[in-house]
C-alpha cells in the first residue's frame, strides 16, 4: 500500500546561554529544513582501532553515502542534515571524512561535544568537502592560450590535475576546467573542457580543485571505546 508517512520540517535550534559580569550574552539561531521524509538516529560504540584487516581508515565506518539508493540507504543528493555527538565524559574521538576522490580530512571531537556537517539544501552532500595532499588553490603566471583551441601550455607545474577549475582571466570561458593532462610528471600541457576565448602568453591563471562529494565518515576512539550518537535526515 502507499506510504502513510508525510514529510515534515526539521527544526534545528542552536542556543548559547552565558552571563558575565551580570550581563547576558545569550544567542539563539533556528534553522528549518523542509520536506524531511527519512531520519536515522543511532548509538554507536566507537573502538580504539580498526575493525577488519582490510580497513584503510582507522576505527569504524559510521556513515556511508552513495550516489543512488541502489547501493546504500543514504543518497548523497537527498541528505540534508548530519549530526555526530560524543556521549563520553572523558575520551575524544577522531572523525575522518573521505570524499569521492579518496581524500581524507580529520576532526577531533572531544567528550560531550557535537559536530554538525553542513549539507547543501539543494544538492545534499554533493560538492561539500575537499581534502588533498596538493595545494587547493594554485596560481600560475606561465599559462599560454590559443584562441579556439582547448589545448593549453605552461611551464612545469606539479599541482595541475584533471577537474581543477580555472579563473582569473578572460582568455577562457567561465566554467572552464582541466579535462585531461597531456604530459607525464610535472604538467606542461593540458586540455580544457572548452576552447579558449583569446590567445595569450604567460597569462596569470588560478587553478582551484573545487569541492567533492562526501563519501564516508569513520570514527576512532582515543584510549577507550566511546559511545557516539549520529543523527541523519534526508528528503
Amino acid at each position: 500500500m502507499p506510504t502513510t508517512i508525510n514529510t515534515s520540517d526539521l527544526t534545528i535550534i542552536t542556543r548559547e546561554l552565558i552571563t558575565l559580569g551580570g550581563n547576558q550574552y545569550d544567542s539563539k539561531h533556528t534553522q528549518i529544513i523542509p520536506n524531511i521524509k527519512e531520519v536515522t538516529k543511532r548509538l554507536i560504540t566507537v573502538p580504539t582501532a580498526s575493525i577488519g584487516a582490510s580497513d584503510t581508515e582507522e576505527g569504524v565506518e559510521i556513515l556511508k553515502i552513495t550516489p543512488t539508493l541502489l547501493t546504500g540507504p543514504y543518497k548523497e543528493a537527498d541528505i540534508r542534515y548530519i549530526r555526530v555527538t560524543n556521549l563520553d565524559d572523558t575520551n575524544f574521538v577522531t572523525l575522518q571524512f573521505k570524499n569521492d576522490q579518496g581524500n581524507v580530512s580529520a576532526k577531533k571531537l572531544d567528550f560531550g561535544s557535537t559536530f554538525f556537517y553542513n549539507c547543501d539544501m539543494v544538492s545534499g552532500s554533493v560538492d561539500t568537502i575537499q581534502a588533498s595532499s596538493n595545494s587547493l588553490v594554485d596560481t600560475d603566471a606561465t599559462v599560454d592560450f590559443i584562441s579556439a583551441s582547448a589545448t593549453v601550455a605552461c611551464d612545469a607545474n606539479a599541482f595541475i590535475r584533471p577537474g581543477m577549475q580555472l579563473s582569473g582571466s578572460s582568455h577562457f570561458p567561465t566554467g572552464s576546467f582541466v579535462s585531461t593532462i597531456n604530459t607525464i610528471g610535472a604538467v606542461t600541457s593540458f586540455t580544457l573542457n572548452t576552447p579558449a576565448n583569446l590567445t595569450g602568453t604567460n597569462i596569470t591563471t588560478v587553478f582551484q580543485i573545487g569541492l567533492q562529494d562526501l563519501d564516508t565518515i569513520h570514527a576512532v576512539a582515543d584510549t577507550e571505546n566511546v559511545d557516539i550518537e549520529i543523527f541523519v535526515a534526508s528528503v
